[in-house]
């Protein structure tokens, strides 16, 4: 058992490794000239949100550094010596996504120490706060932005970096309190909390600056059948690996997915497989369907989504939440081919266990609010926080958490009411109001 075990931890690794590698080898077929070029301006760019790295780089250099960052991500996993599981298919696939656009090697290093620093001083395995450090690496324009944006250089950005890093983890459980896991971007919830703290004291020494839109399109075509083809083989190697494969999907499509909710755990891999791309066709679908654009941030957005295909995203709980960000496009200002709404329908999914625990009504609603949301929530972190849909999400459900239930009680007194005989009503008023004892109403 001990070296099937170690067997299979290297064949997870392994095929995270080679989807890496591949984006490097990809950048450089398609770019062989000039993609070193493009990367330097990837590194020296500030990387606030929302920049799009296609733009700054080329594709090329977009491809290669997605495959770097996303590399560092499988490096970590392997050294703790830790089975990927879900989260860590999340996590670095979210590393790799957001290096499209805000992530590189090196704005997200200190970050990472800091992580590591943090696990020496509470005594920790590394392992246990893994995730939270590949999700943490949400605020790496911080770094980037001291050093190329406000030019301090790399002393006090470093400094900043691994005192970021050292907080997060610290803060992270205290905000999945506030909404018990119905945003699945807990960390991006945390990182605006942190970010906007850390843009405020940055205003009191320096230029006023904020989110910026760096957005291409001239690549749309060619990003597009990417990932079509990616999801596709998803479902194929489902499909060809796959025992008992409907009985374990329908195990998936009946979570609630609330954080964390892990697939591969409930159901395998060869179903959470077909989760994943059955999820990024549907993202897929409504960025072309809704007249958006397959650039950076929308590949970013789609491989977000799929890193959580593997841990709490479904379609059953995706579809309503993005039926409210489709509806608030169609009637708000922005339009449904606004680069924020598109992000906003993409990353908004972290509201998924919204509509598994309180139901596709609530899923809709919240959708619904968020897309007003997140379309302000960015000055308050001045574009420094790259999970600005994950900051807003974790409002969103900390909102829905707390007034949903005692709003469905409401209705649902309402409608008992209703279907009562005008005499037990009569009774009812002529006896007075009946208090129930408070209990505290939980979300299930």
């Amino acid at each position: 058992m001990g070296s099937r075990r170690v067997r299979r931890i290297h064949t997870e690794a392994v095929v995270l490794a080679s989807f890496e590698v591949f984006l490097i080898c990809l950048g450089i077929i398609v770019e062989p000239g000039v993609y070193h070029d493009g990367l330097r301006r990837v590194f020296m760019s500030p990387g606030l949100l929302i920049t799009d790295y296609v733009m700054v780089g080329g594709l090329g250099a977009a491809l290669v550094n997605a495959g770097m960052v996303g590399l560092v991500g499988v490096l970590l996993t392997t050294l703790c010596r830790i089975r990927p599981a879900g989260a860590h298919v999340a996590g670095v696939l979210t590393m790799t996504g957001f290096a499209f656009f805000g992530k590189n090697v090196f704005n997200i290093a200190p970050i990472l120490a800091g992580f590591y620093l943090n696990s020496l001083v509470r005594r920790l395995p590394f392992r246990e706060i893994l995730t939270d450090a590949m999700f943490g690496t949400a605020l790496a324009p911080v770094v980037s932005q001291m050093v190329y944006g406000l030019g301090w250089g790399w002393a006090p950005a470093t400094l900043v970096g691994i005192a970021i890093g050292f907080l997060l983890p610290m803060m992270a459980p205290v905000m999945y309190r506030n909404h018990n896991g119905l945003n699945l971007y807990n960390m991006g919830l945390t990182a605006g909390v942190l970010g906007t703290i850390v843009f405020a004291l940055k205003s009191g020494f320096a230029a006023e600056f904020g989110p910026v839109l760096i957005w291409s399109i001239h690549r749309s075509c060619w990003l597009g059948w990417m990932l079509f083809l990616l999801f596709g083989s998803m479902c194929i190697a489902s499909a060809v690996w796959g025992k008992g494969l409907p009985r374990n999907y329908a195990l998936i499509l009946s979570s609630d997915g609330r954080l964390p909710t892990d697939f591969s755990m409930l159901a395998g891999w060869p179903a959470t497989l077909l989760n994943m791309g059955l999820v990024g066709y549907i993202g897929w679908a409504y960025v072309l369907f809704s007249g958006g654009a397959f650039n950076g941030p929308s590949v970013g957005g789609l491989l977000t989504m799929v890193g959580f295909a593997a841990f709490g995203k479904q379609p059953r709980t995706i579809v309503p939440v993005m039926g409210g960000v489709l509806a608030a496009s169609l009637i708000m200002v922005w339009g449904t081919a606004s680069p924020g709404l598109q992000l906003a329908a993409l990353f908004g999914t972290a509201l998924a266990p919204v509509s598994g625990v309180l139901g596709p009504i609530a899923g809709f609603l919240a959708g619904f609010v968020h897309a007003a949301l997140v379309m302000k929530v960015g000055w308050f972190h001045g574009g420094m926080n790259l999970y600005n849909n994950g900051f807003s999400a974790g409002v969103v459900a900390t909102l829905f958490y707390g007034a949903w239930p005692a709003v469905a009680e409401l209705f649902t007194r309402i409608d008992n009411l209703l279907q009562q005989k005008p005499e037990s009503v009569a009774d009812n008023h002529r006896q007075g109001p009946r208090l129930d004892p408070e209990v505290p109403v939980e979300a299930e």
